[in-house]
Parts: C-alpha cells; sequence; structure tokens
C-alpha cells in the first residue's frame, strides 16, 4: 500500500511540468495519532484512504462512538472520506516502523518515505534526519 501511494506521488511530481513539486509533501508519516495527538499504539487506515499518514484504532473508534454530530461520525481524521469500521484496516507496515521508534515519538517529529519504500526520521528537535531503516522485502502493502 505505501509503495503504491509512493509512486503515485511520484508519478503526480513527474507529470507537473510548469512548477516543480520538491519535498516531502504526501511522503510523510508522524508518529502521533491526528484523533487522540497521543503516539500511535495499533496502526490503522482507511481502505479506499490514499496518504501514509496512519491513525491509532482505539482513539478513532472511542471518539466515533461518542461523537454527537451524525454527519461528522466515521470519517477518516486525515482525509475526511467517509470510513465505517469495517473499512478501517490495520497496517502492519507503518506498525512496524512505529514499534522501531517506541519510546522516542516526542524526538521525532515525522518518518519520510523514498520511493523505494526506505525511510528516515525528521528530528523534532533539530529538523534532521537521524535514523534511516529499510523495508523488509514483502512487507510494503
Amino acid at each position: 500500500r505505501v509503495e503504491r501511494l509512493l509512486k503515485q506521488v511520484a508519478a503526480n511530481e513527474a507529470l507537473s511540468d510548469e512548477c516543480k513539486v520538491t519535498g516531502t509533501f504526501g511522503r510523510t508519516l508522524k508518529p502521533v495519532c491526528p484523533v487522540s495527538l497521543c503516539p500511535i499504539e495499533e496502526a490503522a487506515i482507511g481502505r479506499n484512504c490514499n496518504h501514509v499518514q496512519v491513525f491509532d484504532l482505539q482513539a478513532y473508534i472511542a471518539v466515533n462512538q461518542r461523537m454527537r454530530s451524525l454527519d461528522k461520525r466515521w470519517t477518516c481524521p486525515v482525509c475526511s472520506l467517509s470510513l465505517r469500521p469495517d473499512d478501517v484496516h490495520l497496517d502492519p507496515f507503518s506498525q512496524g516502523i512505529l514499534d522501531t521508534l517506541r519510546g522516542d515519538e516526542d524526538l521525532v517529529e515525522s518518518i519520510v518515505f523514498n520511493e523505494d519504500c526506505t525511510w528516515a526520521t525528521v528530528s523534532a528537535v533539530e529538523g534532521e534526519k537521524e535514523r534511516e531503516g529499510q523495508e523488509e522485502e514483502g512487507t510494503a502493502g
């Protein structure tokens, strides 16, 4: 999944003749849940979502069960697509990366993916890349 999304981002950048997009747009994953603003324990994402950012499964379920506004309930916290519980999937690739960073989430601003699914962290303190990781063959989904 992540490999497919990174190829889409690269293809979109290649199609842009007038304006060259640089940077990490569409290729970053923050280790903090966009719902709870806490470290992600169980990395989840929607079946139809086209982003690499994941959210914490338990936080997503808890918030949506308590939400009174029916029109905002069960939507992706990243892209706002409709996201019913049956369409939420655990993301083992992102989970593996987040597990390697466990305990250091406050030191990592984001994880940046390269086109080949290798990744590096951006330090929250200095904004520098400090760790690099490589996917194990067959884990990108």
